[in-house]
């Protein structure tokens, strides 16, 4: 795990990096392995006990439970998002999980610090 973060309404999102070929999953954006490390992003929502946020989270149209922007960019350096990113961001390079020392954020733009033109990367946000 290399790093979490919890939305208003008790889901937790984590992401890091798996060797595991068992690790149990739920719509998966890949099922299996395609190296010895991949990197692993996910979800996991709030206990059925635990208490409700003291305010109801605001309506999301056409969404039933929140979540990040997705979004997926193939061979650039400079990507220029949707939305400025106004909470957590995982920037995930050819399935790895990258550190914050490998890219910066500007409003909308994130610049990696090497990238090339094969390489695929998807970018979560809030």
């Amino acid at each position: 795990l290399r790093c979490a973060a919890v939305d208003p309404t008790g889901y937790v999102y984590f992401g890091g990096q798996t060797d595991s070929n068992d690790l149990p999953l739920e719509k998966a954006l890949q099922t299996s392995l395609s190296g010895e490390i991949d990197g692993v992003f996910g979800r996991l929502a709030p206990s059925k006990s635990a208490s409700p946020p003291a305010e109801p989270p605001a309506q999301r149209s056409g969404q039933d439970q929140p979540g990040p922007k997705r979004e997926v960019f193939r061979g650039t350096r400079n990507i220029t998002l949707k939305a400025v990113p106004t909470g957590q961001v995982f920037v995930f390079r050819n399935g790895h999980l990258l550190s914050p020392e490998a890219y910066t954020i500007a409003g909308k733009i994130v610049t990696l610090v090497a990238a090339e033109k094969s390489d695929t990367v998807q970018i979560l946000y809030w």
